[in-house]
């Protein structure tokens, strides 16, 4: 954390100034998701029509009965398969303040915080230059938001403000990574909006990127010094990490696997003995948090977890290949 501090010390105002006003950005937009109207009705984007009420049950579960019953509250009998931390983090604040506002959106907002704070660091220490630091920045959370330009050229050809363009975009939740009505070959040729946007109602994305980068930061640091309370601080932070959001888990082991081979290539047995200790902290911790989440499907009859589909995109579904009538695939 002091390491971090120091690089946002050393960054240049202008940069600190641009890294405020992307941050507020996000604010803005994570703060119009879910709000209560004038009659006391709850109002969230269009897109969040199914995730919301979902996240609403776990929170409601985890305020007003036992935390530690990690029951299903959807349905009855069974437990919970979903990677729920955020929302029991919502639901003690829930407990605690009785504000839902307050308990829904102040998680998501302090991890996006977090996460742009750590990603600058994590540039800063590697190119250097505060101004590179921060352009890749915008382009790590903004790199599928080319497909924003039209959006960007309507609002200045209508004079709309900042603030109508911000609620033309929480309203309408423009996700444009997939075009659903897109017909071969120009099928999902396309770039999306900024990435926490996109992601908005998967609340467990906020908290999985935090730990993902607090990961890779702590990784980094040991290529420098193996000292122990990175190897445990890494460790014990990647084995977490299930129950906070699988996919940022398995891309955080990729990425460890990756390390201990270019470790390995680079002939620095040293670092490849500390990642190993790190894998092996991580699924210590991890296993029974794995075995929760998955274990009852894969000891039951329910279907394997794991499955090979084979050019699943022409089954039909959400954003498959649409080809033209009088083509064939």
């Amino acid at each position: 954390m002091e390491r971090v501090c120091k690089i946002l010390k050393s960054a240049s105002w202008p940069v600190l100034i641009g890294l405020v006003l992307f941050a507020w950005l996000h604010i803005a937009l994570i703060t119009r998701t879910f709000w209560f109207d004038a009659d006391g009705d709850i109002r969230s984007t269009i897109a969040g029509y199914g995730d919301i009420p979902l996240h609403l049950t776990q929170i409601s579960k985890f305020a007003y009965t036992n935390p530690f019953q990690l029951d299903e509250p959807i349905y009855y009998g069974e437990r919970l398969s979903y990677p729920f931390v955020i929302n029991l983090v919502s639901g003690l604040l829930l407990r605690m303040t009785n504000s839902w506002s307050f308990s829904v959106l102040f998680p998501p907002l302090i991890f996006t915080l977090i996460s742009i704070w750590l990603l600058f660091a994590i540039y800063k220490k590697y190119l250097n230059k505060s101004w590179i630091a921060y352009t890749a920045l915008v382009v790590f959370f903004l790199g599928t938001g080319f497909g924003a330009y039209p959006h960007i050229s309507r609002a200045i050809q209508e004079h709309s403000s900042i603030g109508a363009f911000v609620e033309t975009l929480t309203k309408e939740n423009v996700v444009t990574v997939t075009v659903l009505d897109a017909h071969y070959p120009n099928q999902n040729i396309d770039f999306g909006a900024p990435l926490t946007l996109s992601l908005i109602h998967q609340r467990p994305f906020f908290i999985g990127l935090t730990a993902f980068l607090g990961v890779l930061y702590l990784i980094l640091r040991l290529g420098e010094a193996h000292k122990r309370r990175y190897i445990i601080g890494a460790g014990i932070l990647f084995g977490l990490m299930p129950l906070m959001h699988t996919h940022s888990f398995v891309a955080a082991a990729i990425m460890i696997f990756a390390a201990i081979l270019i470790s390995i290539i680079h002939h620095r047995p040293a670092l490849v003995k500390t990642l190993l200790i790190v894998a092996l902290i991580g699924a210590v911790v991890a296993l029974p948090q794995l075995y929760f989440l998955i274990g009852q499907k894969i000891s039951s009859n329910a279907g394997r977890f794991i499955q090979f589909r084979h050019r699943w995109m022409l089954q039909p579904t959400i954003g498959s290949v649409q080809f033209p009538a009088h083509a064939t695939p």
